[in-house]
């Protein structure tokens, strides 16, 4: 997989605002004067997470038919992803779901009923980036009939956006 590097931080006007004030008197009127200087400031990052959003959706005649069968491919792809070496506090649940399927009704005639829908993601937390397709095809293999998302983050983030904000302040004192 190749990741490209992305700009993590740029600060700019107003984070890094210099003023100095210049007073002059003039007939015993004070007149104030100002200088503003704005700057900033960015790193560059590689990702080293990703994370993924993917679940199973089940559909039956009843939602407790299509709930226990949601329930028994999830508690497949869950387990079989710890098997993987995936962490479980990396294995979260993200949004769970129970909807009516309707079917269409003719002119004039209310909708009907025809079934339930469950929908049940998780977001897994990948750590090792080399072992993304791996996931990505492990979660498939396991069960998962979607994929919703797929997202990359640097996890130093805060030290770099301290580094950022002393660049940028450097930068306005340079000025």
């Amino acid at each position: 997989m190749r990741t490209t590097p992305f700009i993590l931080v740029l600060l700019t006007a107003g984070l890094a605002l210099i003023t100095a004030s210049i007073s002059a008197h003039a007939d015993d009127n004070e007149v104030s004067r100002s200088i503003t200087v704005s700057a900033s400031g960015s790193v560059a990052a590689e990702p080293d997470i990703a994370h993924i959003t993917s679940g199973v959706t089940s559909e039956a005649e009843t939602a407790r038919e299509a709930l226990s069968r949601n329930s028994q491919v999830m508690e497949k792809v869950i387990a079989g992803l710890k098997a993987a070496g995936i962490a479980p506090a990396d294995i979260q649940i993200a949004q769970f779901r129970v909807a009516p399927r309707s079917t269409r009704s003719k002119a004039g005639q209310p909708s009907a009923i025809s079934g339930y829908r469950v929908t049940n993601q998780i977001r897994i937390t990948a750590r090792d980036l080399a072992r993304l397709g791996e996931i990505l095809d492990n979660l498939v293999s396991l069960g998962a009939n979607e994929i919703a998302g797929l997202t990359f983050e640097v996890s130093e983030a805060a030290s770099l956006r301290d580094v950022a904000c002393q660049e940028a302040v450097a930068n306005a004192l340079r000025r």
